[in-house]
């Protein structure tokens, strides 16, 4: 989203603002400054502190009374802060009611009040005029129901535009974003296809492209959109982590680590780029490597939960339980809310055959992320091996929530082999159905997890399988 401004994004001098601060010390007499002084400074206050940004605007008000364009921006920083009502009474004040500027604020002050469609109306009457400019007066007002999450309001706006005239490049980005925001991510790919169409060089268009194909879990486009980006642009280096973390997905590793290590010397944050770059040498079981970038990024960065929990599941895999069990303590300190450790704290009880403990842990894992679904599998299985299939129904019924085709067929088939040992066939029937409607093929799952259901169901299922496969 762009950077907000109250008059424009032209920066105060170095001068000018040792000059107001001179100033507002008491250290200089001259204490005159122009309006288009006034507005940079208050421009450049507003990103640190709203509070400096007004004491400028009231300083500007004192040297030029009630002018309109100082007003607006007092009005806006209000706004901002939720003081509404102080603000549309100010804005209200202002003698120049159909000036461009205020009807702008007053559509942004009705839509925070969420007087939707009062703010529309005044929108769609300043559209009815004519317009010097009617592309920047679209952008103006679809940013301003867009800066205030309105943004089925903002492509209603885009799309008045598109009744009559072909979206330009920067409204078309302005669609596709709110087409994001409201998660149509078709239309939103079509939108940057339809940039890409105009001028295939635009690297933002690939990289919000791969990001909405990454969203969606379409490694594959979303590869080709990111290795067009840096194509077009090589020293992009979040374009080369975004490929990185798409090939890692793909399982292909050698590439993921190619990416990463491009970005050594550009990547801001090196403690999570070795996260990463260990997170490959650990799918490679090559835990050596994996713990030396674990170890390395927890030295830049001591309060780094993440790289803690990482090298733990290294040591895990190698067998030492006691480190990794003091690794993931620190992480907990770190951040207890980290539901991976708690999970891995499971992990480790479970291989020692510690049950009660580990469920606990899986549990406390659960509690914090129940949207996780290997967490929740795991809490099934773990009830389901001990026979105790009434525990396991929830949290199968929760991983099915939460998870892709795949896993959510085998959450399916593991619910009806739990309510098939709980002896109600008709709703083991029933979830079997439903995981053969998303792959006729996951029976094998269910005869492999419950022979005995073979035998006392199967001229039953035979029947669901041929509906579903005719």
């Amino acid at each position: 989203m762009k950077e907000r401004f109250l008059f424009n994004d032209t920066p105060p001098s170095e001068e000018l603002i040792n000059r107001y601060k001179r100033y507002t010390a008491g250290e200089s007499a001259g204490g005159y400054f122009d309006v288009e002084e006034v507005e940079m400074l208050a421009d450049h206050f507003l990103h640190q502190n709203t509070e400096d940004a007004l004491r400028v605007i009231d300083m500007g008000l004192q040297q030029h009374p009630n002018h309109q364009d100082l007003m607006l921006g007092r009005i806006k920083i209000l706004a901002d802060r939720g003081n509404l009502n102080e603000a549309m009474h100010l804005l209200n004040l202002l003698i120049n009611q159909e000036c461009y500027e205020v009807q702008l604020v007053k559509i942004e002050l009705l839509t925070k009040f969420n007087r939707i469609e009062e703010a529309k109306k005044i929108a769609l009457n300043i559209l009815a005029q004519p317009q010097e400019e009617p592309e920047l007066t679209y952008l103006d007002i679809s940013d301003i129901f867009r800066d205030c999450e309105q943004f089925e309001t903002s492509l209603f706006i885009l799309e008045h535009r598109e009744k009559t005239n072909a979206l330009s490049v920067d409204m078309l980005f302005e669609k596709a974003y709110c087409l994001e925001q409201i998660g149509n991510y078709q239309d939103a790919i079509l939108t940057y296809q339809a940039i890409i169409a105009v001028d295939s060089y635009i690297g933002e268009a690939w990289f919000n492209l791969g990001q909405v194909y990454y969203t969606l879990q379409e490694y594959k486009d979303a590869l080709h959109a990111y290795t067009m980006c840096v194509t077009i642009k090589e020293d992009d280096t979040i374009a080369w982590i975004q490929k990185g973390h798409t090939h890692f997905f793909l399982k292909e590793i050698d590439n993921a680590y190619t990416c990463y290590m491009r970005c050594i010397k550009t990547y801001k944050d090196k403690w999570e780029l070795y996260i990463f770059i260990a997170e490959c040498f650990a799918l490679k079981q090559d835990y050596e490597n994996a713990i030396l970038y674990y170890k390395e990024s927890i030295r830049q960065n001591l309060d780094n939960h993440r790289a803690h929990i990482g090298l733990a599941t290294c040591e895990i895999e190698m067998g030492n339980y006691p480190t990794a069990t003091k690794l993931l303590n620190e992480a907990i300190k770190i951040c207890p809310d980290a539901y991976e450790a708690w999970f891995y704290l499971g992990e480790i009880e479970s291989r020692q055959q510690n049950i009660e403990q580990a469920i606990t842990f899986y549990q406390k894992a659960h509690t914090l992320n129940d949207a996780d679904v290997i967490v929740a599998m795991t809490l099934g299985n773990t009830y389901a091996n001990k026979r105790d299939y009434e525990q396991a129904i929830p949290y199968y019924h929760k991983a099915s929530e939460h998870a892709d085709v795949l896993q959510r067929t085998e959450a399916l088939m593991f619910l009806a082999t739990c309510y098939f040992y709980i002896n109600n066939h008709d709703m083991a029937l029933y979830y079997i159905e439903k995981a053969m409607k998303e792959d006729a093929g996951s029976l094998s799952l269910f005869y492999a997890l419950c022979p005995e259901g073979m035998e006392k169901l199967s001229e039953t299922i035979e029947k669901t399988n041929n509906k579903t496969t005719n």
